[in-house]
């Protein structure tokens, strides 16, 4: 049907037809649900203040993107301002179980494009084309989705283990997307 011919807007001149052929082929994306979006998701560089999202029960997570909406976290002053991290290309935001440290995501070999680095007091990383400056840190799974159920905890990764935080600055904030499957 033809827009103007569905609204009735200006179709005085309208003419002519045509004839489709409409086939339905099952998607390659029938396993996959609306992402779960959260806004107002900050975090800070020192101080024991996390950002939070809450999961319902048995969400089979794909991917989490992270969008910088302001602020900054740096582990060395305003030198090393960053939107998810520290100076040119250091990373330290880590998702953990509610109320625990233990840190479900980012892994080696779990997140596509993420390393880990040599720090040894902190859960430091980088990611394939993330600096300082890049506003959106995406986190999709290189393998099966991870079931998770309730609250995960947004950290900067010195805050949560108390390692060379004193010199640490700044809170930033987010809004989050949970890319989920239908299984897993």
């Amino acid at each position: 049907m033809v827009h103007e011919d569905l609204t009735g807007g200006t179709e005085g001149d309208n003419h002519g037809h045509a004839c489709y052929d409409v086939v339905m082929q099952k998607g390659q994306t029938c396993n996959v649900l609306a992402p779960l979006q959260f806004g107002n998701v900050c975090t800070s560089a020192k101080g024991g203040q996390h950002g939070a999202i809450n999961l319902p029960v048995d969400t089979c997570v794909t991917e989490i993107d992270i969008y910088y909406i302001s602020g900054h976290v740096s582990c060395n002053g305003a030198g090393g301002a960053s939107n998810f991290g520290c100076g040119a290309d250091g990373i330290g935001l880590v998702w953990t179980k509610g109320g625990t440290n233990e840190i479900i995501m980012p892994h080696q070999n779990q997140v596509i494009g993420m390393t880990k680095t040599d720090h040894s007091h902190a859960h430091w990383y980088r990611m394939q084309g993330v600096t300082q400056t890049t506003r959106t840190l995406p986190m999709k799974l290189s393998g099966a989705p991870i079931k998770v159920s309730g609250e995960l905890d947004l950290w900067y990764n010195e805050d949560l283990t108390g390692g060379t935080e004193s010199d640490n600055d700044g809170t930033a904030c987010y809004e989050v997307a949970v890319h989920r499957a239908l299984s897993c």
